[in-house]
């Protein structure tokens, strides 16, 4: 038998702001790319006066900076993946009083800042491959989301009991945690929240009526710097990447907009090809 024995509500503030130390794990962790590779990128974005000085490490702002900060936002309104967050942002001023929170200290640096968006040079970007928006995108999101609220939610303890033939009688506990609001994860991590919120959706109580499944297109499409085809279910992020320089090849497939059933992704090397899959047993052979 299984009791609740305590729900807590706990929150998660928006991480700490990129150095190059923090860039470069992220670039190897998520990118699969070099430290090396990942100082060369931010280079060359720091030249094309997309983000500021890399070299650093330091995590916060100064109080110069904080002051200014509604320009930098205000220049990332001319990329569609962020313009609503930023848009949000300036509108309901939501950079004021930054000066005063954990983001912003002059004590804690030695020489520079830490990497932020400048919102100048947008049309440098263009022409850039792939993984170096990638690594700008990650410097936007990580940027943009110190500004909004922080994540909540609830971890709920329970307590099994079991009781075995020898009439003895035992206890066993857990946890688990719940997301009840993203906050500042739909910016940060909004492929994590989408995968948390669906799986909640699933957890309602069996018997009530479920209303009909919006379908969502997947939109394939092509990045001509790496060969690869992408594929992404946000409008606004497949006409951002098309602004790029990427290719539009049409609607991949129509899914619904919830579901628990997963999208395998898995590589052919020997025909430089991406396959996708809902087949767990098709995975399988296909990795055997």
């Amino acid at each position: 038998m299984a009791k609740p024995r305590e729900k807590k509500k706990e929150t998660k503030n928006p991480p700490l702001l990129y150095n190059l130390a923090e860039l470069q794990n992220d670039g190897s962790r998520y990118l699969k790319i070099s430290p090396d590779q990942t100082l060369q990128i931010v280079q060359e974005l720091y030249e094309k006066k997309l983000v500021t000085y890399p070299r650093t490490d330091a995590r916060v702002l100064s109080t110069a900076v904080a002051r200014e900060i509604h320009k930098n936002i205000a220049g990332l309104k001319a990329i569609p993946g962020v313009r609503a967050v930023a848009e949000d942002i300036l509108e309901n001023q939501r950079y004021q009083g930054l000066a005063k929170t954990r983001y912003v200290n002059d004590k804690q640096i030695t020489d520079h800042y830490a990497i932020i968006p400048t919102g100048q040079g947008i049309g440098a970007l263009k022409s850039l491959s792939s993984v170096k928006v990638q690594i700008y995108e990650r410097i936007v999101r990580r940027f943009l989301s110190i500004f909004l609220p922080p994540a909540e939610y609830e971890r709920i303890s329970l307590e099994f009991t079991m009781v075995s033939d020898r009439q003895k009688t035992e206890h066993f506990f857990a946890s688990a945690r719940r997301l009840v609001q993203p906050g500042y994860l739909w910016v940060w991590e909004p492929w994590k929240v989408k995968k948390l919120m669906g799986e909640e959706a699933a957890e309602a109580p069996s018997g009530e009526a479920e209303e009909p499944q919006a379908a969502e297109s997947m939109h394939r499409l092509y990045n001509p710097n790496s060969g690869e085809h992408f594929y992404t279910a946000d409008t606004a992020e497949k006409d951002h990447l098309v602004s790029l320089g990427w290719n539009y090849e049409g609607i991949g497939w129509t899914a619904p907009s919830t579901s628990n059933t997963p999208v395998y992704r898995l590589y052919n090397q020997w025909g430089g090809e991406h396959h996708y899959t809902t087949s767990k047993a098709e995975h399988d052979s296909l990795v055997a």
